[in-house]
């Protein structure tokens, strides 16, 4: 997560906090940064690492370029020096696919090539795989749809992740925080690594919504097509 999206959420939560509790403390205001630096860097990804394919990946690759190939090319065999008219027999030509070890020259040779061109490859850490799958669980277990989540007001599922993110401690399952945006009954806070997944998944609900109106940034409603309110 950059720092710029960073400081973007902070102030998308921000507001959506005073928009229903305009009492808002300047201690309050300043441990929102806090807060939602702790949720995000759970989705920090590892350092990336070397890209490398196993000897069982290799021989399918190889495998693939000799199905590719079929029994259509061969090499020649006979040296240019060597080489005149009428002197060039069946004996000086032979077909690629009935030597594995000509077909793993090849087959390395495109692996390296590909993977010179993308060297590292980018590991999610478990704590991103679980707030994508988290995201993913809301979309297709409680039906939060990004059509769903389009219906919300800006600044809504930005202050439920903030919720999330800050006050689950003092506000057990069914009493939410006052600035819980929704029913009491979808406040069902946990273990505090399980909150702040929840709460990235919200965050990244909102970034999305965001997205699909890139007019809507915080001064903007989004279902009037991203004019000022």
């Amino acid at each position: 997560m950059h720092e710029r999206q960073l400081r973007a959420i902070h102030a998308q939560a921000c507001a959506a906090v005073a928009l229903v509790d305009r009492t808002i403390t300047p201690i309050d205001e300043q441990f929102w940064p806090l807060y939602l630096s702790a949720a995000l860097a759970a989705v920090e990804p590892e350092a990336p690492q070397a890209v490398t394919l196993s000897d069982e990946q290799r021989v399918r690759v190889r495998d693939a370029i000799a199905e590719a190939i079929g029994g259509d090319a061969y090499d020649c065999m006979r040296v240019w020096s060597e080489w005149g008219v009428g002197t060039m027999s069946a004996d000086d030509f032979h077909c690629i696919t009935d030597d594995g070890e000509r077909l793993s020259d090849i087959a390395d040779a495109a692996i390296n090539a590909l993977l010179a061109a993308n060297p590292t490859e980018q590991r999610m850490s478990d704590a991103e795989r679980d707030v994508l799958a988290e995201r993913a669980r809301q979309v297709n277990e409680e039906g939060w749809t990004p059509e769903h989540d389009d219906a919300h007001r800006p600044h809504e599922m930005s202050c439920a992740a903030g919720c999330y993110a800050m006050y689950t401690l003092a506000y057990p399952a069914g009493d939410p925080p006052p600035q819980w945006p929704w029913h009491a009954a979808w406040w069902k806070p946990t273990t505090h690594r399980r909150n702040l997944i929840k709460a990235c998944a919200l965050l990244l609900a909102e970034i999305e919504r965001i997205d699909r109106d890139p007019g809507d940034e915080s001064i903007h409603h989004h279902t009037r097509g991203g004019d000022q309110a």
